[in-house]
């Protein structure tokens, strides 16, 4: 079970981290910038919630903070377009 789950967190962050490049490209553009900031708040969302359910000495937690970190950034960004 633990398994099945963390291999749906991977492809879960996958997907998050493949869409930041595409809204990226979307922000040079000024295209759909809404529906991205949408898209970077439910993602924040989730790594919020990935990070409090994870104890601080988990391999994996300074790359959730990044990650959290690039949509923080990227959302102030949508936001001020």
């Amino acid at each position: 079970m633990e398994y099945q789950k963390s291999l749906t967190r991977k492809e879960k962050l996958n997907t998050i981290i493949a869409a930041y490049a595409e809204i990226w490209a979307d922000v040079l553009l000024d295209k759909n910038l809404e529906l991205h900031l949408s898209q970077v708040t439910d993602d924040l969302r989730y790594l919020h919630h990935l990070i409090k359910s994870k104890d601080m000495a988990h391999p994996q937690i300074i790359s959730y903070y990044r990650i959290a970190n690039e949509l923080i950034r990227l959302m102030y960004i949508l936001d001020k377009k």
